[in-house]
């Protein structure tokens, strides 16, 4: 498999999935998104982060992230502690890296659609 890690500068993740580790931003361009692809990019056994049902987007990360100490990932803590509306003041960590897509049960539709792109963009926004 080639490296479908791109750099986001001017690239749209529209039919695509976007990777955020505690340093990297990454759109990643594929046909469908198997479940081994999502092993490979969050280093293990896949954990899907329960979000709000009226949230456009799924996020996984890996599983062990806390138990192999892997390090915190300050976007997606701060990602899943503003879906809930959580206050500041309570402290919500994800370990290692965290992949964005739509659909974790088809891999055909997983890749993100122009919805998730933009709850994601307003996200990014008010980072």
């Amino acid at each position: 498999m080639t490296d479908p890690l791109e750099e986001p500068s001017g690239l749209d993740p529209v039919g695509g999935l976007v990777l955020v580790s505690a340093n990297q931003f990454a759109v990643i361009r594929v046909e469908a998104v198997p479940l081994e692809l999502l092993q490979e990019l969050v280093g293990g056994y896949v954990e899907r982060v329960p979000l709000p049902e009226d949230v456009p987007i799924e996020m996984v990360v890996n599983e062990e992230g806390l138990i192999r100490k892997l390090p915190i990932n300050p976007v997606a803590s701060h990602f899943y502690q503003w879906c809930y509306e959580f206050p500041t003041n309570i402290k919500l960590e994800i370990y290692g890296p965290a992949v964005f897509l739509t659909n974790l049960e088809d891999e055909h539709e997983a890749l993100l659609t122009e919805e998730s792109v933009r709850f994601l963009g307003t996200f990014l926004e008010k980072e």
